[in-house]
């Protein structure tokens, strides 16, 4: 597996560089343009409902898509200092869900700590994991830590077969990941009735969209089943994004304009699907309620679907803080009844 973009001096490993590289694309008209051709502009935040907490770029992989460049020897992590201010702008907040992901997420120091005083707040914690972390000696007691405080695991397994994981994640991948599944299971996890929540991560091996999730699931859950005796929740398939080294993959292998293309052409027909509910759904969430004399839009309690919504980019309910910025705290009375939209937390603001 090649090393990190900023181990190998790429070019790419600079943000500022991706950005000009997506400006020249040639395939598609820019995100503002087509968002304006479709009449969703423009986009309105419409709450907070997850916190994402980007601890680090330290991992125990370097996959080949990885959207942020992670890997061993990446050092850059969140220090205790930006973790207690996530916390307190958390406790500020009637946020409901923490979603802590990295690199691997586990590795950083503070990655404990923000769990047990997410869930003292009495927040749901979703842990982004890669399983073969949890094999390492320094984490052999992990799996147990997520069954203490009820983590939820959201576990990336590119693909139910052997070959077409490790090409993205490694040699020898694939074997960890279903030896670090099959503990989970023994712990309870991604059975039924233990309330311990196990999702997979599916996303496509290569330059492609990923499948229709309803059937993707069902061939993993029975994949999985039959060789292994694996169980789980459920199974999202996400898109992979064209930055860092999956837009590396692309321009090195002469797919990135054909895959611009199919994003935008997806995303075209999605729209077309859904525009009149998101039109109307953008007006509720702009009309205060009746009852609020306020500017407070309103925030009803997400469905668990909707959270992956915001996690994946496909809403506006999400607000970042990785290792390197922190959303400065807004001086605001957070109300038990809803979300202030006008104070949405974003890096930098």
């Amino acid at each position: 597996m090649g090393l990190t973009l900023v181990s190998r001096n790429n070019p790419l490993a600079s943000s500022q560089e991706q950005l000009h590289r997506l400006a020249l694309t040639t395939a598609c008209a820019p995100f503002e343009t087509t968002m304006a051709q479709a009449g969703l502009a423009p986009l309105h935040a419409t709450g907070i409902t997850v916190l994402q907490i980007n601890v680090g770029k330290l991992c125990n992989q370097t996959c080949r898509h990885c959207h942020v460049d992670a890997g061993p020897e990446r050092r850059e992590q969140m220090t205790r200092q930006t973790a207690e201010l996530c916390i307190s702008a958390l406790a500020q907040s009637a946020i409901p869900t923490v979603d802590i992901t990295g690199g691997a997420p586990e590795l950083n120091a503070n990655f404990r700590w923000l769990v047990e005083q997410a869930r003292a707040l009495g927040r749901q914690v979703m842990d982004r994991c890669n399983l073969s972390v949890l094999l390492l000696p320094s984490q052999a007691d992990l799996a147990e830590f997520f069954v203490q405080h009820r983590v939820e695991v959201i576990a990336s397994l590119p693909y139910f077969r052997p070959a077409q994981t490790d090409v993205q994640r490694g040699d020898g991948v694939f074997a960890k990941s279903v030896r670090a599944l099959q503990l989970l299971n023994g712990l309870g996890y991604g059975v039924e009735g233990s309330g311990l929540m196990l999702h997979l991560v599916h996303n496509p091996v290569g330059a492609f969209l990923p499948p229709k999730q309803e059937a993707i699931e069902a061939r993993f859950r029975q994949a999985l089943a039959r060789q292994y005796g694996i169980t789980f929740n459920r199974l999202y398939t996400i898109t992979n994004m064209p930055i860092s080294r999956f837009l590396d993959f692309l321009l090195a292998s002469g797919n990135y304009e054909g895959y611009m293309a199919r994003l935008a052409n997806a995303f075209g027909r999605s729209a077309e699907r859904d525009r009149p509910r998101l039109r109307q759904r953008g007006a509720e969430d702009r009309a205060p309620p009746a009852s609020n004399a306020g500017n407070h839009t309103r925030c009803p309690a997400p469905a668990h679907d909707e959270r992956w919504r915001a996690c994946y980019g496909h809403g506006s309910t999400g607000v970042q803080a990785d290792a390197g910025s922190l959303p400065r705290v807004p001086a605001v009375r957070w109300p038990t009844h809803g979300c202030p939209a006008s104070n949405r937390l974003s890096p930098g603001s």
